[in-house]
């Protein structure tokens, strides 16, 4: 591998048996191995997809270090006609979302808005694949000089990075490749977790028009069928209040992802937009009314010294007898699918207040909708606490990432 140059460069972090060791050394991405950018095969071609070769495109490269699966795949007759990249690759996007980077497991090829590097024998394929993701923000800033943001393969290719001795090298592709493994594995937890719920939230909760569900505490099952009402006899949906307070936090539809407020946003009166007008009481839900599809709801349950108040982008609802309840069955798939055809509109489809309140639910009585809320409830503490654990081995990786690669002055 060529060397462009030689500094005294070490990590912070390193391990043991490399302390008193060489120095890393400054070189460029196009010295770490073959840089090849994709292409894409004619698409009039019917017989060059649908085949079992994948074909990589930014969508299907997540946060997960593999590329397992494609949306488009090829032949063999469409892979001919492709820049093939060899097995253990590291694909990085140069092109619309920059600096998604992952490696392939197998052979494939990959549209023009990746560039692939295929390692030499001297540089540890795991390794490059951490480097290229410990500098993708550096490298993606790069892109932000030029008028539409791109990185050309010449100018990828000429990008200094660091690199130690083969031996550091697999060592420090050891450590993190098993890190990652812990976070895929935790991240399958998470998923089966919320399999489990959906496919328990379809059992708990009646079809629509019906009002018997397929699975029924013992306790309750001679009890009488559920009552279909609409959502307006189960709550006040958008109560009146006295008006807003001088000072509140602000909730608009960025603020709540998947139940949880992710952004709290003090203002005041004077300085709040004119759609700042559900004052929250505890208990109430706020039901998104603007792309309700992306079930992000949320049941004000906050109790300390501030007042809340939400945008008329939600819809909000108190409800008369079992709050938890009513917010799990919101996000039934029943519900959301019965909602999403009374939406206007086609970039935002919205649904208006008074059509959402005039829907039909059916409801137990009270200790049924308690027992259901308690059950769905204690999953939704496993999976959020899941979803902590996850993130926090996410945040560990990236701070070990920070310490075990030196910073190049540049940076």
């Amino acid at each position: 591998m060529k060397i462009v140059k030689s500094l005294p460069l070490v990590p912070r972090l390193r391990f043991p048996e490399f302390q008193d060791g060489a120095n890393w050394e400054e070189t460029t991405i196009g010295n770490l191995g073959e840089v090849i950018t994709g292409s894409t095969p004619s698409t009039s071609r019917r017989d060059f997809y649908g085949g079992d070769i994948m074909f990589v495109s930014p969508p299907d490269i997540s946060d997960l270090k593999f590329v397992k699966e494609t949306k488009k795949t090829l032949t063999e007759t469409g892979f001919a006609k492709c820049r093939p990249i060899k097995k253990n690759s590291i694909l990085f996007v140069c092109i619309g979302s920059i600096g998604k980077v992952a490696q392939c497991l197998q052979p494939c090829a990959t549209n023009q808005q990746i560039n692939s590097i295929v390692p030499r024998p001297e540089v540890v394929a795991d390794f490059a694949y951490y480097l290229l993701k410990r500098e993708s923000v550096r490298i993606t800033r790069l892109a932000s000089k030029h008028v539409v943001p791109i990185i050309k393969k010449s100018e990828f290719a000429t990008i200094n990075v660091t690199v130690p001795l083969f031996a550091e090298q697999q060592q420090i592709a050891n450590c993190l490749g098993s890190l990652d493994d812990l976070i895929a594995a935790e991240g399958r937890k998470l998923e089966a977790l919320r399999q489990h719920k959906q496919g328990l939230m379809q059992q708990l909760f009646p079809r629509p028009g019906e009002t018997m569900p397929k699975l029924r505490f013992p306790e309750f099952r001679d009890q009488s069928k559920w009552i279909l009402q609409p959502l307006s006899s189960a709550s006040d949906v958008n109560p009146t209040s006295d008006g807003v307070p001088e000072r509140f936090i602000y909730i608009d539809l960025e603020s709540v992802k998947s139940g949880t407020l992710i952004k709290r946003k003090e203002t005041t009166r004077d300085a709040a937009p004119s759609r700042a007008q559900r004052l929250l009481k505890r208990k109430d839900i706020i039901y998104q009314t603007v792309n309700p599809v992306q079930r992000n709801n949320f049941l004000f349950n906050i109790n300390d010294e501030y007042e809340y108040v939400a945008s008329t982008g939600y819809a909000q609802l108190r409800v008369h007898e079992c709050p938890e309840f009513l917010y799990q069955l919101l996000h039934t798939d029943s519900f959301v699918n019965d909602v999403l055809p009374r939406c206007a509109g086609s970039t935002f489809p919205a649904i208006n207040v008074s059509t959402l309140a005039s829907i039909s639910i059916a409801l137990p009585r009270k200790t049924e909708q308690q027992k259901i809320a308690n059950c769905l409830s204690s999953l939704d503490d496993l999976i959020t606490a899941e979803s902590r654990k996850l993130e926090a081995l996410r945040q560990h990786m990236q701070g070990l990432m920070q310490q075990l690669f030196p910073s190049l002055k540049t940076e």
